[in-house]
C-alpha cells in the first residue's frame, strides 16, 4: 500500500513539473540587438520567430538604431507589436532591398501595431507598409515615412485601422486602400502629408455599416499634386450608401488644405466617384466636410462627385474655402438628366471665396445658411439650378434668393485677412464693424464656430466660418453712501470678449429722488477688444433731511460686443457722520476724542473747576483758605525738623 501511494506521488510530480515547466524559450516580448539583417537578434529574425509561436508578441528596437533591411520584405503572419524607443529607431532599405516589396507586409491572419519607427530607404521602393486582403487589424502612430512611392497600402479594410500622427513625405501617394467595409472604421488622425506628387489618400471604395467610416481628423495636406487630371488630395472611386447611417461615409474635420498642385480645369481637390443606393428620404451626407480650411491654388475646384442612378447629399460646415473670388468651388457634380435623383449641397456657416458655377444639366440643389460667399463681381451661379438661402450673404445679387440673402460689397464685407486660430487653422475673423456680425440664424446646429468657439456669442449667429466671442459685462453695488459724497459703481468686464464693448450707463431713481438725493447722469463706456480692465461711474449724492436710507441705481442700457451679466447697481444714501471737535496735541495737532459734557450746577467743575474737592459745599474761595492755612503749617514743620536734625548732628 505504501509503496503504491509512493509511486503515485512521484507520478504526480513528475505530472505537475509537465505542466509548469515552459515548453518553449521563446519570449513574448523581445529586443533587437543587431542591426544587420537576418543576424540573430536582428528585427527580420526575432519576426519570423514570433509568426511560429502562438500569442502576442512586442518587439522593442533601441533608441537611434538603424535597422537595414536587404532583399525582399518582413513578414507578419501573427499577432505582431513593433514598438522603438522615445528617440525614434529607423527601419532602412539599403540599395539591394527589392523596390517592388514592401519593408513590411501583413498577410491573411496577421495584424501589425507599430510606432515609433521611421520608415527610410537609399531609394524609391514600391511601400512602406502593406496589408493584403484578409489581414487583420492594422494600427500605425508616430512615425515618418520617406523614400515610398506608398507609404501605406491595405487591402480590404474590415478590421478597425487607425493611422495617427504619421508623417508622409514624397512619393506618389500617402495612404492607398482597395475597399473601407463593414462597422470596424478607418481612421487617419493628426497626420501630415507633403510633397505627395498624386493622391495623398486615396480609397478604392467606401461601404459603410451603420455608423462607421472613413474619418480623416486633424490633418494637414501641403503640395499635393503635379498638374495632372487624376492629382487629388483625396479621391474616392466609389461608395455604396445602402447601410449608411447618421454618419457620413467620409468624415473630413479640422483639418488644413494648401499647395493644391493638380489640372487646373478637370482637377479638383475632393473627388467622389459613383455613389450607389443613397438611403430614399435620408438627411445624412454622404461626404461632409467641417472645421476646414481649403486653400486653394489657381482654379482648382474643392469638389467634384458623381452619382449613378441615385440621390446624393454633401454637407461643407464651419469650412474656410480660400482663392480666386472668381473661380468654381464645384465641378462635374452628378451629371445626369434624370429627373428622380438630385445632389443635395448644404453649406452652412461657411466663409467661401469662389463661385458655384455648374454645368446646365447637372442635377444640383444648393442650401445655403449663414454663409457668406465672395464671387467678387461674378454671379455666384451661373445655371438655373434649385437653391435656397437663409440668413446668407452674397456679394452679386442673386434674384432666386433675394428673400434669404443680402448683398454686400466685397471691400464691405469686413473678412479680415487668414490667420491661425486657436488650433492652428487660418481663419478670416470679422472686423468690429462687419455686417457678418449677428446676421446670422438666431440658433444653429452647430455648437461651436471652425476654431471650437462657442457658435451662437451674441443675439444672433455670426455669417460665415467664425464667431466673433461677446465679452460679458456687470454693475456692482456702490453700497451705503454718506450724503454729500460721491457713489461709485464698479462696471466690470467679467469676460472679456474678441469685439470692443461700448455699453451706455445711467441713472434710475428709486426711493432716492433724481436732483434732490443724487445727480441725474448719463455716461458711455468702451473698452478695447480683450481689455478686462473695470470702470468706476461716480454719481454725486446730495445732502436732504430725510433721505437717510434711500436708495438708487446705475442701469446699462444699450450694449455692443458684450452680453450683460447683472445690469443693475444700487446706491443707499446715509446720513452724514456728525463731525467729532478736535484739540490742540502736544505736538500741535488736533486731536480726537470724545465731546466735553455742558457743566451743570452739580457739576464738579462749578467747585473752582479743580475735581472732586469742590464737592465739599463750602462758599466759592473758602476751599483756598484752608488748603492755604494747611500748606503753611505743613512747611513750618518741615523747616523745625530739619533744624532739629542739623543740631543733633553738629553735637556729634
Amino acid at each position: 500500500m505504501d509503496a503504491r501511494i509512493a509511486a503515485l506521488g512521484v507520478g504526480a510530480l513528475i505530472l505537475s513539473a509537465t505542466v509548469l515547466v515552459p515548453q518553449s524559450a521563446f519570449a513574448a516580448e523581445m529586443t533587437v540587438t543587431s542591426a544587420v539583417d537576418g543576424e540573430p537578434g536582428s528585427l527580420r529574425n526575432l519576426v519570423e520567430q514570433a509568426n511560429t509561436e502562438p500569442g502576442a508578441h512586442t518587439i522593442t528596437i533601441p533608441a537611434g538604431m538603424t535597422v537595414r533591411l536587404s532583399g525582399a520584405e518582413i513578414e507578419v503572419t501573427g499577432d505582431l507589436t513593433v514598438v522603438g524607443a522615445a528617440t525614434r529607431p529607423t527601419i532602412y532599405s539599403e540599395p539591394d532591398f527589392d523596390p517592388n516589396s514592401a519593408l513590411l507586409r501583413v498577410v491573411p491572419g496577421g495584424s501589425l501595431n507599430i510606432s515609433q519607427v521611421n520608415l527610410d530607404g537609399a531609394s524609391l521602393r514600391m511601400t512602406g507598409i502593406q496589408g493584403e486582403y484578409g489581414a487583420g487589424e492594422v494600427h500605425v502612430a508616430d512615425m515618418d515615412i520617406r523614400q515610398a512611392g506608398t507609404g501605406i497600402e491595405l487591402g480590404d479594410v474590415s478590421a478597425p485601422t487607425t493611422i495617427e500622427r504619421v508623417r508622409f513625405f514624397g512619393g506618389w501617394d500617402g495612404l492607398r486602400l482597395a475597399f473601407v467595409s463593414g462597422s470596424s472604421g478607418f481612421t487617419v488622425r493628426d497626420s501630415t502629408f507633403t510633397g505627395l506628387s498624386n493622391r495623398a489618400i486615396y480609397l478604392g471604395g467606401i461601404g459603410p455599416d451603420a455608423d462607421a467610416g472613413v474619418v480623416l481628423v486633424g490633418n494637414t495636406f501641403h503640395d499635393t499634386g503635379s498638374g495632372y487630371q487624376g492629382d487629388r488630395v483625396v479621391m474616392v472611386a466609389g461608395i455604396d450608401a445602402g447601410r449608411l447611417g447618421s454618419a457620413p461615409a467620409l468624415d473630413i474635420r479640422d483639418s488644413l488644405i494648401e499647395g493644391t498642385l493638380m489640372d487646373q480645369d478637370l482637377g479638383s481637390v475632393i473627388a467622389i466617384g459613383d455613389i450607389y443606393q443613397y438611403p430614399a428620404g435620408s438627411n445624412t451626407p454622404t461626404v461632409r466636410i467641417a472645421n476646414t480650411t481649403v486653400v486653394r491654388t489657381g482654379n482648382v475646384a474643392v469638389i467634384s462627385a458623381q452619382t449613378r442612378e441615385a440621390s446624393d447629399r454633401i454637407r461643407i460646415e464651419n469650412t474656410t474655402i480660400l482663392g480666386p473670388t472668381s473661380s468654381p468651388v464645384l465641378f462635374n457634380m452628378a451629371p445626369h438628366d434624370d429627373p428622380d435623383y438630385i445632389t443635395v449641397l448644404d453649406i452652412d456657416h461657411s466663409t467661401i471665396q469662389g463661385t458655384l458655377h455648374s454645368d446646365a444639366n447637372e442635377r444640383l440643389r444648393v442650401n445655403l445658411d449663414s454663409t457668406v460667399i465672395d464671387s467678387g463681381t461674378a454671379p455666384t451661379f451661373n445655371a438655373p439650378l434649385e437653391r435656397t438661402a437663409v440668413a446668407s450673404v452674397l456679394t452679386v445679387a442673386d434674384p432666386e434668393l433675394a428673400g434669404g440673402t443680402r448683398v454686400v460689397a466685397p471691400e464691405n464685407l469686413g473678412l479680415l485677412p487668414p490667420a491661425p486660430g486657436p488650433n492652428g487653422l487660418p481663419v478670416r475673423m470679422l472686423s468690429p464693424d462687419s455686417p457678418l456680425l449677428d446676421g446670422g440664424t438666431e440658433t444653429s446646429v452647430l455648437p461651436v464656430d471652425q476654431r471650437g468657439k462657442a457658435r451662437v456669442s451674441g443675439p444672433a449667429s455670426d455669417v460665415g466660418a467664425v464667431e466673433m466671442q461677446y465679452g460679458a459685462i456687470s454693475v456692482a453695488d456702490a453700497g451705503d453712501v454718506p450724503a454729500g459724497t460721491d457713489a461709485a459703481f464698479a462696471v466690470s468686464v467679467t469676460t472679456p470678449g474678441e469685439l470692443p464693448i461700448t455699453a451706455e450707463v445711467g441713472t434710475r431713481a428709486a426711493t432716492a429722488q433724481a436732483d434732490i438725493d443724487f445727480t441725474a447722469s448719463e455716461r458711455t463706456l468702451t473698452w478695447a477688444a480683450e481689455d478686462p480692465e473695470p470702470q468706476d461711474v461716480d454719481v454725486p449724492t446730495l445732502v436732504r433731511a430725510g433721505n437717510h436710507g434711500t436708495t438708487f441705481d446705475l442701469v446699462l442700457g444699450t450694449v455692443t460686443g458684450a452680453s450683460v451679466v447683472r445690469p443693475v447697481g444700487t446706491a443707499r444714501i446715509v446720513e452724514t457722520p456728525t463731525p467729532t471737535p478736535t484739540g490742540p496735541t502736544p505736538t500741535g495737532e488736533a486731536s480726537v476724542g470724545p465731546p466735553t459734557p455742558s457743566a451743570g450746577p452739580s457739576d464738579p467743575a462749578t467747585a473752582g473747576g479743580h475735581g472732586s474737592l469742590g464737592q465739599t459745599g463750602l462758599p466759592d474761595g473758602t476751599l483756598w483758605g484752608v488748603g492755604g492755612a494747611a500748606m503753611l503749617l505743613m512747611l513750618a514743620g518741615a523747616g523745625a525738623l530739619l533744624r532739629r536734625r542739623g543740631g543733633v548732628t553738629g553735637r556729634r
